[in-house]
């Protein structure tokens, strides 16, 4: 008897420690991608703590003077932008996917320098850029250039859930109509 108490209790802790773990998280990708194409399209979430929000697929519209000349680097949620030689760039401006409370964290009630670019339920995607060349490294010229760009890129800015990603908000809609 004291055999199976103790056989039926370990099974018990295995299976709370599984449950624990939560669910597998399917992550969006991280590491560095040359721009190859005046369309970039680039998979995010946003990340906060233990959370992690649905992946979403952007794309935006860059000019042909970009192709080849720019590439991005993501940690999963954020998506910055350089000019020049991979790990060796100039940061130009970063795209972010942020949860509601990441959000407000960044941007409060005041106005900021962080542009919000859509919303989609439960994830906000916002635009930076440095607020002078200095902080690039480029000069003035150059980085006003391209800074004048940024707008008309941005223009192009949408988005979309990854295909075969449930949100909550869609997971609670099929809850409601069944």
């Amino acid at each position: 008897m004291a055999k199976l108490r103790t056989m039926v209790l370990g099974i018990i802790t295995a299976l709370i420690l599984v449950a624990c773990q939560g669910p597998a998280q399917d992550l969006s990708p991280t590491g560095t991608e040359t721009i190859d194409d005046v369309v970039v399209v680039r998979d995010v979430q946003y990340r906060e703590g233990r959370i992690v929000g649905p992946r979403y697929e952007w794309s935006i519209d860059v000019p042909a003077e970009w192709v080849g000349e720019f590439y991005t680097e993501s940690n999963g949620s954020t998506v910055v932008f350089f000019l020049g030689e991979e790990g060796d760039g100039a940061q130009l401006f970063r795209i972010e996917a942020l949860s509601l409370d990441q959000y407000w964290a960044q941007n409060g009630s005041y106005p900021t320098q962080f542009v919000n670019l859509a919303n989609e339920y439960n994830t906000y995607f916002t635009y930076y850029a440095p607020i002078d060349a200095f902080y690039s490294g480029l000069d003035d010229e150059v980085y006003d250039a391209i800074l004048a760009q940024v707008p008309d890129v941005l223009a192009t800015f949408s988005v979309e859930p990854v295909v075969g990603m449930l949100t909550a908000f869609d997971a609670n809609l099929d809850i409601v109509q069944q």
